[in-house]
């Protein structure tokens, strides 16, 4: 916390991204899905269909994240489960991640973003 991920440590997000993206796949059409690099791990996104945002939903999201990080999370790669809520934004395409000092070691990164172009989207219920 507070530092950029060292090459490894990115890699490694990167690949537990790619792990988690192949599995879905087995959920969801190819085109639900986005993924991309936050500059110091990995994101997939998952297009759902609109939703409310209630007290149930958010459950919902929270046991899906909570499932994910349970078959995916490493000795060094936690997904994050924190972000089941709708208020929580995700860093903004093509900025730069400067967690603490930009060091050859851990670098400062842009955030990069890739989804097909014609996007599905799914029920909630799909995923819980």
């Amino acid at each position: 916390k507070g530092i950029s991920a060292t090459a490894d440590e990115h890699g490694e997000a990167l690949q537990v991204g790619a792990e988690l993206r192949d599995w879905l796949r087995g959920y969801v059409p190819e085109g639900a899905l986005a993924h991309g690099s936050s500059g110091n791990g990995c994101f997939v996104l998952v297009a759902l269909e609109p939703t409310p945002v209630t007290t149930e939903s958010t459950v919902r999201i929270a046991g899906f994240l909570a499932l994910l990080a349970k078959r995916f999370s490493t000795a060094t790669i936690k997904i994050d489960t924190s972000v089941s809520n709708a208020a929580r934004l995700m860093p903004a395409g093509g900025t730069w991640k400067r967690k603490g000092e930009d060091t050859p070691e851990r670098p400062h990164r842009k955030v990069t973003f890739s989804c097909r172009g014609d996007v599905a989207r799914v029920a909630l219920e799909v995923l819980t």
